[in-house]
């Protein structure tokens, strides 16, 4: 709490004055006691200096009516007191009461700090010798007093803008009994030790916006000064048609209302009986009804159900406020991430407090000595729902208390199973160790470890020169509180003023520190080259769109990005022997996989086409070459015909480049043939020489990647022996033959449509 106090005003307005007439002159209280706020602070920016010498103060005269006003309002409390002088010493002070001034400060205890707002400004010759006794007299009262100094503006600024730790008053989260027995079953043998709890570390969280809004009060035109912007909740409850019978309904005046997940329902959905006379009115749809007239219902399923405040009573787990110990068990039985939640301290409580020290202490230093910690049950307040902790020992100099820390119950913990790092377990059950793929070898796991201890930050550079640990807990500051009290402060007096940067020192803690990135520098390229890490490169992200091929994740790797490389080598146990497949993109290893799984694809999917076809291909049991083909071609001009925008287009692309490469490449099928057929069929359903055609961008990207007809200097298929590579070129730019050319053998399948799988995508 604070009061200001000006001297050298031009008026007098301060209580001694008015009580002595004559004395303490030309001082005013600018402000009681009270909290500091915006309105003290636009009274100190709005203040006017003064040079008249008639308006000059006596100093001493206003310290002591600080002194006064603070013994007027801590009395016999317990207060920190200290008293702030700033001044230039420039002016004359009448030093008769100085012992008395000194005894005063003394006996209330109140610390005086003086600060010189001379830095800098020249001393005139007939002020030199006043200077220097005001300056005398205020560093011997100064030292009269504990924790009294003096301080330049320079020095006071900087003191002031440091970071400090916040001190909170710590106050009790419980007060109650620890309970170690059972009382009511065991009244001799139990024991109920009186505890206080207090938080030890907790969650800093920035205030809410959401009670302030600009928009608030404007309605009512008031003038600014009178403007709160508070945002309050007004909840109206009003009647539901009589036909209503789901969660959401319309009013009479025809405005969609939906309740509240968690509020309940209006008994009767529409049919609420009223106690006023007038019941015809309120019984209207859309009528409002008082909150006291409502019956409490939920929903279940479609059903309105109501309960009574009786019902809800008896369903309600009632509890007592306390804790009770539940057993023990060791303390390296506790997976360090079941602690959850804020840390509190169990220390001695009020009631019998030396025989509950006692007890606390002994059972901190019993849990200490066998390595065990307490399963706890606490509730905080009546009828609250009961929370399960651990209680755990803490020993420090004199100091012997417990810890508390909240657990989660068993219906809480989610259980997730990963991969090992150090064992690859085989479908035949046999365990590998070492010698594999996907197990890192003893250079890698060196190299990790020197990693590790390069990284320590127990002795990097401070400030001060000397070698010490970085970002210490209790000197690390949290720098989104910081900021947002230098945006309300800069905002306090200037509504237009810009939110401020980081502080330098906050936005240095936020960086890698440079010590440690020129000491890894070397060593990490070691590590890039030794575990054979690359850059993945991806695509920009595409559109949201609905359906089969839908980019979930806003970016798909590019053709190759990401996916193993030649080199890499798939194991699989088949029939008591180990297969080695070489990969090369994820499709082949799809179709890899799906060969050694012994799956007989025979029909191309459209979520993935690409390793359908692959293991259509790589059938050894039937040869199903020729009607991959086909069926893939038909897949691509479903994708095309099919996609929102450009939403299948890539995939879509990917399934020609793939079908392209098998049909020019096959020796013994006459496959080429039949992939211009359906290139052929998918430029008449592109119908490029429509302008408005909707499928021109796709055959855009068809001519920026060459996509185009098989010619007969990449295949020895007969029915590409007539195509020339200017026939290939005329066919993309549209100028060719419109018609294909009839093949030896061609299959139709006019019912083929993959609408299963394409549905199977529509989420």
């Amino acid at each position: 709490m604070t009061s200001v106090i000006l001297a050298g005003t031009e008026d007098s307005d301060n209580e001694l004055a008015a009580e002595t007439p004559g004395q303490y002159q030309h001082i005013t209280t600018l402000s009681e006691m009270s909290q500091p706020d915006l309105a003290l602070l636009k009274k100190l920016v709005n203040v006017t200096p003064t040079d008249s010498k008639k308006s000059a103060a006596d100093m001493l005269d206003a310290l002591i009516l600080g002194v006064h006003i603070i013994v007027q309002h801590c009395r016999h409390l317990k207060y920190v007191k200290q008293i702030v002088v700033f001044t230039d010493f420039d002016h004359p002070i009448d030093w008769q009461d100085f012992d008395e001034v000194s005894k005063m400060l003394k006996t209330n205890d109140i610390a005086l700090v003086v600060i010189r707002a001379d830095a800098g400004s020249p001393v005139k010759s007939e002020n030199k010798s006043v200077k220097e006794e005001n300056e005398q007299q205020w560093k011997q009262l100064v030292e009269t007093t504990e924790q009294g100094a003096i301080y330049s503006l320079e020095e006071a600024y900087e003191t002031a803008s440091a970071f400090r730790t916040k001190e909170v008053r710590p106050t009790p989260a419980f007060r109650g009994f620890l309970q170690l027995g059972d009382p009511k079953q065991y009244p001799d043998t139990s024991l109920a030790i009186s505890v206080f709890m207090y938080a030890r570390t907790y969650e800093y969280r920035l205030p809410s916006a959401k009670k302030w809004s600009a928009l608030s009060d404007t309605a009512e035109d008031l003038p600014a000064s009178e403007l709160t912007h508070q945002v309050t909740m007004e909840r109206r409850y009003k009647l539901k048609p009589s036909n209503y019978t789901g969660r959401k309904g319309t009013d009479a005046d025809g405005d969609d209302n939906e309740a509240d997940q968690g509020e309940p329902a209006a008994s009767g959905a529409g049919q609420q009986e009223s106690t006023d006379n007038d019941t015809s009115k309120q019984d209207e749809p859309g009528a409002e009804v008082a909150e006291t007239d409502l019956e409490r219902a939920y929903m279940y399923g479609k059903t309105v159900l109501k309960l009574s405040e009786e019902e809800e009573r008896y369903l309600q787990l009632e509890t007592e406020p306390g804790m009770t110990i539940l057993g023990f068990f060791k303390a390296d039985q506790l997976p360090r991430d079941y602690l959850m939640a804020n840390v509190y301290v169990i220390t001695a409580g009020a009631h019998n407090k030396e025989s509950a020290s006692t007890a606390i202490a002994a059972l901190s230093h019993a849990l200490y000595e066998k390595q065990a910690v307490a399963l706890a049950r606490y509730v905080s307040r009546a009828n609250s729902a009961p929370k399960l902790g651990v209680l755990m020992p803490y020993h420090a100099p004199d100091i012997h208390v417990l810890h508390f820390a909240q657990v989660p119950f068993a219906e809480d913990i989610r259980q997730f199973t990963y991969s090992s790092l150090d064992r690859i377990v085989m479908a035949s059950g046999k365990v590998i160790t070492e010698d594999h793929p996907l197990l890192p070898t003893p250079d890698m796991l060196d190299s990790m470890e020197t990693f590790v201890q390069n990284m320590s930050l127990m002795d990097l550079p401070q400030k001060n020169g000397e070698h010490g640990e970085y970002l210490v807990p209790e000197d690390t500051y949290n720098p989104a509180p910081w900021r947002l009290n230098e945006a309300i402060k800069m905002r306090a007096l200037n509504e237009a003023a810009p939110v401020p940067d980081t502080h330098p020192t906050l936005a240095q803690e936020l960086r890698m520190v440079p010590e440690l990135e020129e000491k890894n520098k070397d060593h990490i390229e070691k590590m890039k080259e030794l575990f054979k890490i690359k850059k993945v490169d991806v695509k920009a992200a595409k559109k949201r769109g609905y359906g089969a091929g839908r980019e979930r994740d806003g970016a798909q790797p590019q053709e190759g990005a990401g996916m193993p490389s030649v080199e890499d080598i798939i194991s699989s146990q088949v029939d008591g022997q180990t297969k080695k497949v070489k990969v090369e993109d994820q499709a082949s290893y799809d179709a890899a996989m799906q060969s050694m799984l012994k799956k007989d694809v025979r029909d191309i999917s459209s979520v993935n086409p690409v390793a359908d076809f692959k293991a259509m291909i790589a059938n050894t049991n039937e040869d199903l070459v020729t009607e991959a083909v086909d069926k893939m071609g038909k897949m691509v001009i479903t994708l095309v015909t099919t996609s929102f925008g450009d939403q299948y287009y890539s995939k879509a692309m990917d399934c020609l480049k793939t079908m392209r490469s098998t049909a020019a490449e096959a020796l013994q099928e006459d496959e080429a043939g039949a992939f211009n057929q359906h290139l052929y069929q998918l430029r008449s359903e592109c119908d490029i020489n429509n302008p408005n055609s909707r499928r021109l961008d796709f055959w855009k990207q068809m001519k920026d990647q060459h996509m185009t007809l098989i010619t007969k200097d990449e295949s020895k298929d007969a029915d590409v022996a007539n195509v020339t590579k200017e026939d290939a070129d005329n066919f993309l730019s549209g100028t060719g033959t419109t018609t294909a050319p009839a093949i030896s053998s061609e299959k139709e399948d006019t019912d083929y449509m993959d609408t299963d799988n394409l549905l199977d995508m529509l989420e």
